[in-house]
């Protein structure tokens, strides 16, 4: 698609978030139309005002420049795909909040939904949690699941090394834009992702990793998959946004079901306490199974009839 900087251009304007955008292209059509809009024409639209309207104005005056930096970051491998592209994935494209713009550097081509899983847990796990995700990892890349995580230290770090380790396929969702890989230390492990999986973003341009921004990447990172796996989590861990994320998103919920206590190991209780997927290194083999035909396993059937995994959100 060729006008990828006006999507670039859009969802960078300050207080123009998916929502609004959404209803700019509902009410305009097309992307390009929203820029050659008058100013009081899009300041009276519902969800709009005269101060967003004059940035959605201003945003055309960076076009070239954005123009430019999508050339450029395609010099040094990185290539954009938007909402409307062929290549966006689907079970993003449904989501309200769906990122307009995605930021990808990798080989991998697609992320089958239905084979993909997100692993993530604390920055601070125990040994016994790092055992456990290596564990579950490399039995999910044997059943040819692809492994979705964020880059963070800790259990997601854990995840995508496991992967890597069992020759699979992972995808890291940062919130930061992808020439500032946070946290530092794993600029190399990024690199490694490329190499047959995939790293992205939603920040084209300089963008530091806020944490705003690493709880909004959350959304796309429990989003890519069709469930999200919490290893191990306090109760206020960002893992346990991803949760609730996942559950808004309609997404399965499952928590390792630690019967040991302790504070990492509150937030996964509480998970399995109201309805989560309860999994232990016990029953990997019936889990994954399971996860490979949930429409035939009873707790995964019972969430999808029900409609709600849980309460505790």
């Amino acid at each position: 698609m060729a006008n990828h900087e006006y999507w670039v251009a859009l969802s960078s304007v300050e207080g123009i978030g998916p929502v609004r955008i959404k209803y700019l292209l509902k009410r305009f059509g097309a992307i390009e139309s929203v820029f050659e809009a008058e100013l009081l024409e899009i300041a009276k639209l519902p969800l709009f005002d005269q101060v967003l309207a004059s940035r959605v104005s201003r945003a055309r005056l960076g076009l070239i420049e954005i123009r430019r930096r999508i050339e450029w970051l395609k010099s040094q491998g990185i290539y954009i795909v938007c909402l409307e592209d062929l290549e966006y994935p689907a079970q993003l494209q449904e989501l309200q909040n769906a990122p307009p713009v995605l930021c990808c550097l990798g080989k991998l081509q697609e992320i089958p939904y239905n084979r993909s899983v997100t692993i993530v847990g604390s920055r601070n796990p125990s040994d016994s949690a790092i055992l456990e995700t290596l564990n579950l990892t490399a039995q999910l890349v044997g059943a040819g699941f692809i492994i979705i995580s964020g880059l963070a230290n800790g259990i997601d770090t854990t995840a995508h090394l496991g992967t890597l380790s069992a020759s699979g396929r992972t995808v890291a969702v940062i919130g930061s834009d992808l020439l500032s890989i946070h946290p530092a230390d794993n600029r190399q492990l990024a690199t490694q992702i490329s190499q047959n999986g995939m790293v992205l973003s939603e920040f084209l341009l300089p963008t530091p990793p806020s944490p705003a921004n690493l709880i909004s990447r959350n959304r796309i990172i429990s989003g890519l998959s069709m469930a999200t796996i919490v290893m191990e989590s306090a109760m206020n861990d960002g893992s346990m946004r991803t949760a609730k994320f996942a559950l808004e998103q309609g997404r399965f919920i499952c928590a390792y079901d630690w019967q040991s206590n302790g504070k990492l190991k509150e937030g996964t209780q509480e998970l399995v306490k109201h309805g989560a997927y309860p999994i232990s290194a016990e029953c990997f083999d019936t889990f994954i199974q399971a996860l490979m035909k949930p429409e035939t396993d009873e707790k995964f059937r019972k969430v999808d009839l029900d409609g709600v995994q849980m309460d505790l959100f």
